[in-house]
């Protein structure tokens, strides 16, 4: 009967020390799942209690070698471990709790304030230290920590565990809700038998309802009835811990899904510049030199033909902006987008492209807005140079300026203009028509930064843009 209670008690340690180690090793910290920021408490309880109860088993095993006087030391730390196990499944139920509950946040101290307690209890051992009543004494911190934090923490942690019901029914709707309804109910089996039914204790309610009377009655060893709850808590619990691949493999599927659409933006965006926006440019030339041939025999249709230049030019820019809205939102950092935009540039229109950026201006500390925006306005600008300026060099610089702000300045060595007719949008010259230079300077005023233009007709064009508040704010 002594091998199989052993057994028995070993059996209990390692299905909590498995389960420790299982949730331990469980990568989560992508989840949203509110499980996963309270689990690593459960995860403590788990391997400490399962050393402790071990304890158990091996500590008699050592009395020859240290022998009984001295055995107490190992007992002390044995009972230590004990408490600090069922704290952290306290902690585990108040916190989940809490998280649940967005509110309560003093629920929390309750765990804390009653190991504290349970703490004095456990140290008074040191006054007893070479009495008969030492080992009595440890006996009876055991007691109390089963009473003080075994109990509330079992019945705790089902509690918690029955408000994720709900949430888990969102990600999983099958065997996961019926794993955690089992396991709440094993962690309830758990507060009775591990936290209401003690050892003999010369103290109410320990000398009545105690392991001795439920064996007298029933015939059943608690020790048996604690490792069975042990492999239930266990068993379920472990299945449980597939709800963080289950939302790991939806995250990966809408990562997918969400990439599939974002490359046939990008394909459709490449589709309208490539084809039907260079249709349209030649379409805008043919009409633009046979309006200035009209005008010289038939005034009001060269007229007509100048104003449907416009509305063409017009056309053009909006599907321009549409191209630009295509492109997703970055999701790099602004030193691969515009290496790598750079890169395809050069390949795709045979164009010089010096690229520099200052040392001192780290571009992973931009924030995401500067960033989006930035990388458009990037955008845009090349996209007029390469369709209107007939530039053979293109300088990209990015920087800070003395007062800290963050400086962007695209310059090439094209046709130049004159700045006050493409801001006007003069339609005798279709090529600057458009609202390209307007879109730049509107997404730089809402980054509250500076917009500048300098152009000399024959000697190409740059544009400056400096932004002030462009870093990400410290935590």
């Amino acid at each position: 009967m002594e091998d199989i209670l052993i057994g028995m008690e070993f059996l209990y340690g390692l299905s909590f020390y498995s389960m420790g180690l299982a949730i331990a090793m469980q990568y989560r910290s992508y989840s949203t799942f509110r499980l996963a920021h309270s689990v690593s408490f459960l995860a403590a309880f788990g391997i400490l209690h399962g050393l402790s109860d071990w304890g158990n088993i091996f500590i008699p095993f050592q009395i020859p070698d240290v022998g009984q006087e001295s055995i107490w030391k190992l007992i002390a730390l044995q009972r230590l471990v004990e408490g600090i196990s069922f704290l952290s499944l306290f902690i585990f139920g108040a916190k989940l709790v809490t998280d649940t509950w967005g509110s309560h946040r003093r629920l929390l101290f309750i765990p804390v304030s009653i190991f504290s307690l349970w703490l004095g209890i456990y140290l008074i051992f040191i006054f007893k230290i070479g009495t008969p009543e030492l080992l009595v004494w440890l006996n009876v911190s055991e007691v109390w920590a089963r009473y003080l934090m075994a109990l509330p923490g079992g019945l705790l942690a089902a509690f918690a565990l029955v408000l994720q019901i709900k949430e888990l029914r969102v990600i999983e709707t099958g065997s996961l809700v019926s794993s955690l309804r089992i396991a709440l109910g094993a962690f309830i089996f758990f507060g009775i038998f591990d936290g209401l039914v003690v050892p003999e204790a010369p103290f109410f309610p320990a000398n009545v309802i105690n392991e001795d009377l439920i064996y007298n009655h029933t015939g059943i060893r608690v020790e048996l009835l604690r490792a069975f709850t042990g492999f239930i808590v266990t068993f379920f619990f472990t299945r449980i811990l597939a709800v963080f691949d289950i939302e790991k493999q939806r995250r990966l599927d809408a990562s997918y899904r969400r990439q599939g659409v974002l490359l046939e933006r990008e394909r459709f965006g490449r589709d309208l510049h490539d084809d039907v926006l260079q249709s349209l440019f030649g379409i805008g030339i043919s009409i633009q030199s046979a309006g200035e041939d009209a005008k010289k025999i038939l005034p009001e249709l060269g007229k007509q033909m100048e104003i449907s230049s416009k509305r063409l030019g017009d056309v053009v820019q909006n599907i321009r902006n549409y191209i630009i809205g295509l492109q997703p939102e970055l999701d790099t950092n602004l030193n691969d987008f515009f290496r790598e935009n750079i890169a395809r540039l050069k390949n795709d229109y045979q164009l010089s492209i010096d690229y520099f950026c200052d040392s001192k201006l780290d571009l992973t500390r931009v924030n995401s807005d500067v960033a989006n925006h930035l990388s458009k306005i990037f955008l845009e600008g090349t996209y007029n140079v390469i369709q209107h300026a007939d530039a053979s060099r293109i300088w990209v610089a990015l920087g800070l300026t003395n007062k800290n702000h963050l400086f962007m300045s695209l310059k090439d060595n094209g046709k130049g203009f004159v700045l006050s007719e493409v801001m006007s949008c003069n339609p005798r010259d279709f090529y600057f028509c458009g609202n390209g230079l307007p879109n730049m300077e509107a997404r730089t005023r809402l980054l509250n930064g500076e917009f500048r233009i300098k152009s000399i007709s024959g000697l190409g064009t740059e544009i400056i843009i400096s932004l002030p508040d462009w870093a990400i704010c410290p935590d």
